[in-house]
């Protein structure tokens, strides 16, 4: 994807150093990029270890020393973006794969953090991490047409699109059904 198709998505709503994060992690998830591991020189570092309030990987980094990690965050107040704890409630590596990214604030202003197999949002009203749907933010930027030339398919079209606010009751909906249900709140770690 282009710097410009990047914009659009955007509009400007995050800085500049967001929008090279942004960027990286659209071509990451959508053209499977292998990850390039540690190299040779930095045999005699650890390849994660934990730091404050969080953990370093050294796994998706380019070698010497590089990576990303993954953190709490205190806030003002006594409260905690507790991205780490969230990562690990969930599943950690095993779920999620490394993180390839540092957090970086997105269009809707919450703070994200792409990893080898998701991208997660803090959502400030839960207090919890959550996975953020790349392709619906795609979509809504207009973007269909160039997902599409990548090999995406276009959103199906249920007959509700035409009155956005039916929509989550439509989905929901579908957790009627048991097997879906029991599937869509199983714990990843189980």
């Amino acid at each position: 994807m282009s710097g410009s198709v990047i914009r659009r998505i955007f509009a400007g709503k995050i800085r500049p150093i967001g929008e090279r994060l942004l960027r990286a992690a659209v071509v990451g998830l959508l053209v499977a990029v292998p990850v390039l591991s540690a190299t040779d020189s930095a045999d005699s570092l650890p390849a994660d270890f934990p730091v404050e309030m969080g953990h370093f990987f050294t796994q998706t980094g380019i070698g010497l020393g590089t990576g990303c990690s993954i953190r709490n965050d205190p806030r003002p107040g006594n409260r905690i973006e507790a991205f780490w704890d969230e990562y690990q409630r969930l599943g950690g590596v095993e779920s999620f794969g490394y993180p390839i990214s540092t957090v970086f604030l997105g269009s809707d202003l919450s703070k994200h953090q792409l990893t080898q197999r998701a991208l997660l949002r803090w959502n400030r009203l839960t207090a919890r991490l959550e996975i953020a749907d790349l392709f619906e933010i795609l979509h809504d930027a207009g973007l269909d047409g160039d997902l599409e030339t990548m090999g995406v398919p276009r959103p199906e079209v249920s007959g509700v699109e035409s009155d956005p606010d039916e929509l989550p009751q439509v989905r929901l909906g579908w957790l009627q059904n048991q097997v879906l249900r029991d599937f869509y709140f199983k714990n990843p770690k189980s």
